[in-house]
């Protein structure tokens, strides 16, 4: 029968030419060696056909015989991935001039290590390029010396829907073109070390054209990009996620001053670790209603220096929808909500009483949370309830009075036409990433601001 997927592994490689058919859909080829690839190698440039095949994987030496493939140019192929651990595995590639490896129409295209380096050689489909994933991953500045030499927006990539950078491949970001009008749905950009951007740290900020994008995650150093980036001023983020598990990643972010980092529309934005310290340091469009905001720190000192601010300092805008979780609950007193705002649901989530204790060290009602149409606690954050003041939550704070939290939540629960419920699972709970036995859901109505927006 048909061989859809084949697999060939160093000296193996040289059968490609005999062993290709045009039904095949996967080729995945690896050498150790250059000696495993030698009689291939000495084959015409593209004239190993390898017709209809929807996803080619060339790893190490194997990387060389991109040379002597022909790929079917309509048709297009699903993913070209390419892996190299040392610039000797690529030689020969290296020499070709740019643009004259032709791949024709390529859905996704992964190159890691010293692969990048070949991105300036492919020549894609004039108009669409790489149409769905582009995804770059160099972990030493050493894989990406030539391409860095390449003039900015020279490296066409066309309609690409998601870019995601890794390590140094991030300093490849002003190289790449892409098409005009397409919107990116998502651009990733993460690094562990800040050494592997010092030099697009070095351009001037909003320098970096990324246009539209609806979905932009950041994560560890990468996050110090964020000012450098410039977006059309009325496209709206539909997601923004910033993540950093530790302080020194965005040490030169801390040093902005409050308000000064514009981000315009979000639809929903996550802060996770220490990146929940950048919250000052945003400025959204002034008509901007973030439908969802969530703020999720495992340990203290991602929060150190916020709990450092007054209470009540931190101004939040239009937020429908607030997620707390674990220490970064401990940053609610931080937080100064508009009286005639109303927030649809407010989340508390702790998994460890140790996580609050500073909340709980507060006097009772003294943490003002404003217009609440929700209010959902999960497990320890129970405790918090007596330290709430919620417009609207008059019969908590009476029966708070002569009840514990838990006894008033089951009360408040049991009560049929009650606008508080309870709900208790039997079984665990996931909720963002932590487990619970229970949570509670209070329900307040809003019948009093709808009057005043009315009048």
């Amino acid at each position: 029968g048909r061989v859809k997927n084949l697999q060939l592994r160093d000296y193996a490689v040289n059968l490609l030419p005999k062993l290709v058919e045009n039904q095949m859909q996967v080729i995945h080829l690896s050498a150790e060696d250059s000696s495993h690839v030698r009689t291939i190698l000495e084959a015409e440039d593209r004239s190993v056909w390898v017709g209809r095949v929807k996803k080619m994987v060339l790893r190490e030496y194997a990387v060389e015989i991109l040379l002597k493939l022909r790929f079917h140019e309509e048709n297009g192929i699903e993913e070209i991935s390419l892996f190299a651990c040392s610039s000797g595995q690529i030689t020969g590639v290296l020499e070709e001039e740019d643009n004259n490896i032709l791949v024709g129409r390529v859905k996704n295209l992964v190159l890691a290590g010293y692969a990048v380096e070949i991105l300036s050689k492919l020549r894609f489909h004039e108009e669409d390029g790489v149409e769905g994933l582009l995804l770059l991953s160099a972990y030493d500045s050493d894989q990406i010396t030539g391409i860095l030499e390449t003039e900015d927006n020279s490296l066409w990539v066309g309609k690409v829907k998601e870019v995601y950078l890794y390590g140094c491949a991030i300093e490849i970001l002003p190289k790449l073109r892409f098409y005009e009008e397409i919107e990116i749905e998502e651009l990733l950009l993460s690094v562990d070390k800040p050494g592997q951007i010092n030099k697009i740290l070095e351009t001037e900020e909003n320098s970096l054209w990324v246009g539209r994008v609806k979905g932009l995650y950041l994560y560890g150093c990468a996050i110090e990009i964020l000012p450098k980036l410039r977006f059309y001023e009325e496209i709206e983020i539909e997601e923004l996620r910033l993540s950093a598990e530790k302080p020194g990643q965005i040490n030169k972010i801390l040093e902005t001053e409050d308000n000064s980092l514009w981000v315009g529309r979000v639809k929903e934005l996550y802060l996770y670790g220490c990146a929940i310290e950048m919250l000052p340091k945003l400025r959204f469009h002034e008509e901007n209603v973030i439908e969802g905001l969530l703020l999720s720190a495992d340990d203290s000192c991602h929060v150190s220096t916020i709990l450092e601010a007054e209470d009540s300092s931190l101004l939040m805008g239009k937020v429908k929808e607030l997620y707390l979780c674990d220490h970064a609950v401990e940053i609610l007193p931080k937080l100064r909500f508009h009286e005639e705002i109303e927030i649809e649901e407010l989340h508390l989530r702790v998994e460890k009483q140790e996580d609050i204790a500073g909340v709980l060290r507060k006097e009772n009602q003294s943490i003002w949370v404003g217009r609440v149409k929700k209010l959902r606690l999960y497990d320890h954050a129970l405790q918090i309830l007596p330290k709430l003041r919620i417009h609207g939550g008059d019969q908590i704070e009476t029966l708070l009075k002569t009840h514990s939290p838990g006894r008033v939540a089951e009360m408040l629960g049991t009560r049929r036409n009650s606008e508080w419920t309870k709900e208790t699972e039997k079984k665990y709970i996931r909720v963002y990433g932590g487990t619970f036995r229970e949570v509670f859901e209070f329900k307040f109505s809003s019948r009093v601001s709808r009057k005043r927006t009315a009048n």
